[in-house]
């Protein structure tokens, strides 16, 4: 069986989407780990499940600092 993303001809989105959650960041309403930053200067993330967005603090960016790589830091 193939996806749909393969159907048209675009990447799958397994790989893309475990490093999202390998981040450690959880939205705080939902728990779901698919976050995502709103934008590269913004420092706000948006869960993707439930819609919420929330300005991290600064215990949850020094957490995602440790956790992912140099380039991806905050």
């Amino acid at each position: 069986m193939t996806s749909i993303n393969s159907k048209m001809g675009m990447k799958p989105a397994g790989k893309r989407k475990a490093l999202n959650r390998l981040s450690g960041v959880a939205c705080p309403t939902c728990h779901a780990p698919d976050v995502r930053p709103v934008g590269p200067k913004v420092h706000r993330w948006f869960c993707v499940k439930c819609g919420e967005a929330w300005t991290p603090t600064a215990e949850e960016i020094a957490a995602y600092n440790n956790r992912v790589r140099e380039r991806d830091r905050i």
